[in-house]
């Protein structure tokens, strides 16, 4: 087996350790797993055929997963989708373009309040520019509830970006989904050379941090992290077809860049170790 093998069986374990602990903190269990990742085997098999020009069908799935042919048809069969839209939600494209476009913002380019009664108003105009099926009502209902916006005698105030708000666990774990998604791709691309220019991908780790410290080291990176997106979504803005309709240019590309810390106690860190000695020692 040759040493680029071994690093990606290395990075999946570990990848699998850390999905095992979140799927066994809720109802989860192993069966359902191995449904799931039969599942992503076979839709990833459908994606990368017809990429490819060939024909998608139950015995070319078969061949090119190692997954039995009656697995694979009840599979296909299934009217589950299986899994969550890698597309940004309405919500973050709605607040992306309040915070960007000057339709939208003061002349120091910060989002306006807007109007929101009727049909004609300032937020129902900018909820259709996206989507003219969905009640724009119904998105301001999800933006006050988890705390993006604020309702003033002035009309909508944006609070800040959406992401900042997810308090609940179903858009906690979306998101860490997503992510996840993200890293894998980009990481795989930069490991085989995929891209000319490779993907930002860097970590920062210091393993002896001072325990009366961490109250101060924690708000800090969530607060730098939050001024950096801030200058991100700045930037982006500037190159993106939605926010610039004007610009007749083809467009398309989708850029992502997730960031994350991490803090672990001293017993934490010292059971994850010791399991990761064990691993390497079974190699």
């Amino acid at each position: 087996m040759n040493s680029l093998a071994d690093a990606q069986r290395r990075c999946l374990m570990r990848a699998l350790r850390a999905l095992a602990k979140v799927f066994l903190k809720g109802d989860g269990r192993f069966r359902e797993f191995i449904e799931m990742a039969r599942w992503a085997f076979i839709d990833v098999a459908k994606e990368e055929l017809a990429g490819d020009g060939e024909k998608v069908n139950v015995s070319r799935i078969s061949v090119r997963t190692g997954i039995d042919r009656e697995s694979t048809k009840r599979v296909l069969r299934s009217e589950e989708d299986g899994v969550m839209s890698t597309k940004p939600s309405l919500a973050s494209l709605v607040i992306g373009r309040w915070e960007q476009h000057k339709s939208f913002t003061t002349k120091s380019g910060k989002p306006r309040v807007l109007s929101y009664l009727g049909a004609d108003s300032e937020f129902h105009d900018l909820v259709r520019y996206f989507d003219s099926s969905i009640n724009p009502g119904t998105v301001l209902f999800e933006l006050v509830r988890v705390g993006a916006v604020e309702k003033t005698s002035r009309g909508v105030k944006l609070v800040g970006p959406v992401h900042h708000y997810l308090s609940n666990a179903e858009g906690i774990l979306d998101l860490l989904g997503r992510n996840v998604e993200s890293l894998v791709l980009a990481g795989d691309e930069n490991a085989t050379g995929g891209s000319k220019t490779r993907h930002h991908h860097m970590r920062t780790e210091f393993d002896n941090i001072f325990v009366d410290r961490i109250d101060r080291v924690r708000p800090w990176l969530v607060e730098e992290g939050r001024k950096f997106h801030k200058r991100l979504r700045s930037f982006l803005a500037k190159h993106d077809a939605d926010v610039n309709p004007a610009r007749k240019s083809e467009a398309g590309y989708n850029v992502s860049v997730g960031s994350f810390s991490f803090i672990q106690d001293l017993e934490s860190r010292s059971a994850s170790l010791d399991t990761t000695l064990k691993d390497a020692e079974n190699d």
